[in-house]
């Protein structure tokens, strides 16, 4: 072969190999996620620890490619890498659900410490060899094309490949199990090895024929699989279905009679509850003399709707997210339940509930929020004084707004008084009325007018439409009313001033704490000491940074290179953070489009990292520190702008704010791009070899923008705050720059 033709294919090569690279590790990664989520509760405490351990592995693995992998194994392991980490992905897959009954069983919160160490070190050999494979794939193209540009062009090339998986992955491959798509990837990394050592036509059509029928067997079989390894989640329970929506798992099990209903290992229902439902649903409903239309979000499945059509209501709007959840909770609820969703009264409505009441001109005498406590951002939306407006806006003259929380006036936990504390003090800054029944949990009830909870009022109500109930009799209905608890806890909860906010979720950061306290009191004490004192460590942090970066000012050059990235890293992935939950916060979870914002950051950081190239050939003898300066600079201006942007962003239309959030992803991903091929040349003018140096930086500062600002800085401070941290950071690298050319 000559060697144009040699040179053609390593170029063509180079350019499949990173793309290639892209794409399984976003495909291993979501599948990687999935599989924790639905095995730790789906918090988001344990997700942004995972996320963050992922991200630094693969910069651990990066680095020790770099330094004691020798050349002559090179190639050999690039062949080998792509099929040796689909099967331990397989191999981990089956791990971690036969671990799952050591963490605790399903629905219950997991073991903290044994949580924390399978999230944390059970992701460490795929992503050590992810972080080998793009050094090894660097170093030997750079070598090949005898150029350090080539990095950059490995950097482009596999973020049009975690383009390609997002969207794949969002819109394809999220509705098969996880083990369809592992023998998806084994296939492909088999053809992948194939086409590295440029076999025969012939050769590599045999090995697609094969690899077709070896998959479509894995089809026919892999259900059982599925339903078999999904059964260790659930002991002592009958695994009876489980599939896999695009927005998340979902698992129906039965015990001793009762059908339990699971999204992401969270219990979300279950078919023998009457006694929670009925006060949820009956409470509200009789506090409005005639309930006609009503809106139900969530908590359809556990008997909630069939209580509120006990009722003389004419329409119900029952809004649910996922379609998934009713279409296969109809073959396993019981006949009365199963009815509910066919009657005539009930429309049915698969979409955001937020989204839905932001846009919907209907309104209502009845509001009832049936969702689960704040636990995650996603949820805290609906507690939030943004939510109570539109709320508000949508109750009919004598309308009623109600919600649960989990509240103990017997057993008293300070984060839980400061979780309904704060949700009591948002509901009143709305709402002129608000009561609260207490019991073993806080029922809410708020109005625009006045709410009349007299007992013989509602006992007459009862009694006029003729409640067939199991437990809401009158006993308890006069215990509830008249109960002193009421008045206490209305009293103590008085007390707590501060406002929960789409840009301030302050519940969601108190329910975390609560969340904590039932593992560990020791950890939470630790995580709010942290929270507290979180600009001290980061200021404390940056200072030895300098001191260090001082005392090496020698090998000054390579090693503000490193901060630069790692600067622009955490800002990247901090910013994608920040922009994600604007468009669900604003707009609602609507999830193809979420995954385009995703889509839109790497799009921005594709074509940053081309423009840096461009930039680098164009200025070959100029100053490319100053030209690293400037973008730090212009990162920090672009963080002003949204902070400034964030007080109006909530009040536009939807459809505006759809496009802004998408535009801001490209300009948030092109800024971090253009600093990689710049931070990059700076590093390799000092060392060539080492190419994974500046990708392992990135990864490292990503990995604290993963969890710093969905754990602490967005909840526990705000967005502002979470802004200004990116702002001051880039105008600190800036300074230090600027410092280094004196």
């Amino acid at each position: 072969m000559t060697n144009s033709s040699n040179s053609k294919f390593r170029r063509l090569f180079f350019k499949f190999s990173f793309i290639f690279l892209g794409f399984l590790s976003l495909t291993i990664q979501t599948i990687f996620l999935r599989e924790l989520i639905a095995t730790f509760y789906g918090h988001e405490f344990f997700v942004g620890i995972i996320l963050a351990s992922w991200l630094t592995w693969v910069a651990i693995g990066s680095l020790v490619a770099n330094r004691y992998v020798l050349k002559s194994f090179t190639l050999k392991l690039l062949n080998i890498l792509p099929l040796l980490i689909s099967f331990i992905l397989l191999a981990e897959i089956l791990l971690l659900r036969y671990l799952k009954p050591f963490l605790g069983f399903a629905g219950e919160i997991p073991n903290l410490f044994n949580g924390i160490l399978i999230g944390v070190f059970l992701p460490l050999p795929i992503c050590f060899l992810l972080g080998n494979w793009w050094t090894l794939a660097t170093r030997y193209f750079s070598s090949s094309l005898k150029t350090t540009i080539g990095v950059s062009s490995g950097y482009f090339w596999e973020t049009l490949g975690f383009i390609l998986g997002g969207i794949l992955f969002s819109f394809v491959l999220v509705h098969f199990s996880s083990y369809f798509v592992i023998f998806l990837l084994i296939f492909l990394s088999f053809i992948f090895s194939l086409f590295l050592f440029r076999r025969s036509i012939f050769q590599v059509g045999i090995a697609c024929v094969l690899g077709i029928l070896l998959f479509a067997l894995n089809f026919y079989g892999v259900q059982n699989l599925e339903l078999k390894t999904q059964s260790f989640r659930f002991k002592n329970q009958n695994l009876l279905a489980s599939l896999n929506s695009k927005y998340g798992n979902l698992s129906i099990t039965q015990r001793e009679g009762q059908i339990n209903f699971y999204q992401n290992g969270v219990l979300v229902g279950s078919t023998q509850t009457d006694e929670f439902i009925e006060e949820k649903i009956h409470f509200p409903l009789l506090a409005h003399p005639k309930p006609e239309k009503i809106l139900l979000i969530g908590g359809g499945i556990n008997g909630a709707l069939h209580q509120a059509l006990k009722h003389p209501i004419k329409t119900i709007y029952y809004v649910e997210l996922d379609p998934k959840l009713i279409k296969i909770g109809k073959k396993f609820l019981p006949n009365e339940t199963r009815q509910d969703f066919e009657t005539k009264k009930v429309k049915l409505i698969f979409q955001d509930g937020f989204y839905f009441l932001k846009t919907t001109n209907q309104k209502f005498d009845a509001i009832i929020l049936n969702l689960p406590e704040p636990s995650n951002l996603l949820i805290n939306r609906f507690y939030t004084k943004e939510f109570f407006e539109i709320a508000k806006s949508k109750l009919k003259e004598g309308g009623v707004f109600s919600f649960t929380l989990p509240y103990s006036l017997t057993s008293p936990n300070p984060n839980l008084y400061f979780l309904n504390g704060s949700v009591y003090h948002t509901l009143k800054n709305v709402y002129p009325e608000v009561k609260i029944l207490s019991e073993y949990s806080n029922l809410f009830l708020a109005s625009n007018n006045q709410i009349n909870l007299d007992f013989e009022l509602l006992l007459k109500r009862f009694q006029k439409r003729n409640l067939q109930t199991r437990f809401f009799k009158k006993e308890y209905l006069k215990y509830r009313l008249t109960s002193p608890r009421n008045a206490i806890v209305e009293k103590s909860l008085k007390k707590f001033q501060k406002i929960n906010s789409l840009t301030h979720p302050l519940a969601y950061f108190y329910q975390t704490l609560f969340w904590l306290d039932r593992l560990n009191p020791k950890i939470t004490k630790i995580f709010s000491s942290i929270a507290s004192s979180i600009f001290y460590i980061l200021t404390a942090i940056f200072f030895l940074i300098i001191i260090w970066l001082y005392q090496k000012r020698k090998k000054f050059g390579q090693k503000l290179s490193c901060l630069s990235m790692a600067i622009a890293g955490f800002s990247i992935m901090s910013l994608e953070t920040i922009l994600l939950f604007s468009y669900q916060s604003s707009v609602g979870y609507l999830y193809a489009k979420v995954s385009l914002i995703t889509s839109a950051v790497m799009l921005g950081l594709a074509l940053g990292t081309w423009h840096g190239k461009k930039v680098l050939l164009a200025n070959q003898n100029k100053n490319i520190v100053n030209l690293l300066k400037k973008f730090h600079l212009s990162f920090a201006v672009f963080g002003l702008i949204l902070i400034f942007l964030s007080s109006y962003l909530f009040t536009l239309p939807a459809s505006l704010i759809e496009v802004l959030i998408l535009i801001l992803g490209i300009i948030a991903g092109y800024l971090g791009g253009s600093i990689f091929p710049l931070a990059n040349k700076i590093y390799l003018d000092y060392h060539k070899e080492k190419t994974g140096t500046i990708y392992s930086a990135d990864l490292i500062g990503s990995a604290f923008g993963a969890i710093l600002p969905s754990l602490i800085l967005i909840p526990y401070f705000g967005f502002s705050t979470a802004l200004g941290v990116i702002i001051i950071l880039n105008f600190l690298g800036a300074s230090i720059i600027f410092l280094s050319e004196k």
